[in-house]
């Protein structure tokens, strides 16, 4: 047995140091927030009082188990992909490059369902487009600061660029789930309009979400 077949594979450390990595990259969205509902977000635990929180952290948690590559033992940690386990969409069938190309591998109605957790509740608010997903981005920054100094081998380092690839089509699968929130907002919006003016009502000053989440 050599010492390489030892040393853990990217996936391994992902799997090994996943609480830390997923505090800070939740604490990272936290802070797209104002400083005091940032603090809440982190500090509250209890679900019913931070239902915000609680559910960004339970999408974060659902987006990264989608994004954790197959293990392959002594390997980089990212596997070929299968054609079983579903695809990664990007908007016009482009990467992150503009090349057009699928990602396989993650399952994408998993994956979407994640990003909507975290993404239904930033679409409602006033975020502009780009701050609204850009938490996905912070994933890679998380990564390598929870795992500096254990990924600078060439096979980690190969096993970091396809996995950050993932990330980064992620954040296009993610700008789609934001398009799609507004779309369903500004149909609800004009739904309730509608019905009020009908009854004979003033339009509503703030618009009603019971049906959108």
């Amino acid at each position: 047995m050599t010492n390489e077949d030892l040393t853990p594979s990217l996936t391994d450390l992902l799997k090994e140091r996943r609480e830390p990595i997923i505090s800070r990259w939740f604490a990272s969205l936290a802070k797209t927030y104002p400083a005091q509902t940032a603090q809440f977000l982190q500090d509250e635990k209890d679900p019913f009082g931070n239902p915000v929180g609680h559910g960004a952290r339970q999408g974060l948690e659902g987006i990264y188990e989608e994004l954790l590559p197959a293990s392959q033992g002594s390997g980089d940690g990212v596997t070929a992909p299968s054609r079983s386990e579903g695809t990664i969409e990007v908007p016009e069938g482009r990467d992150a490059n503009g090349r057009g190309r699928e990602e396989k591998g993650t399952n994408t109605d998993r994956l979407r369902q994640s990003l909507e957790q975290v993404i239904k509740i930033r679409s409602v608010q006033e975020f502009s487009p780009s701050v609204a997903v850009s938490f996905i981005f912070e994933l890679k920054t998380a990564v390598r600061d929870i795992l500096a100094g254990r990924i600078h081998e060439d096979r980690m380092s190969r096993g970091m660029r396809a996995f950050e690839e993932r990330v980064d089509q992620t954040a296009l699968l993610a700008f789609d789930v934001y398009m799609k929130c507004r779309e369903q907002l500004h149909d609800i919006r004009v739904k309730e309009i509608k019905t009020r003016r009908f009854l004979g009502l003033m339009p509503p000053k703030n618009l009603s979400l019971c049906s959108f989440f």
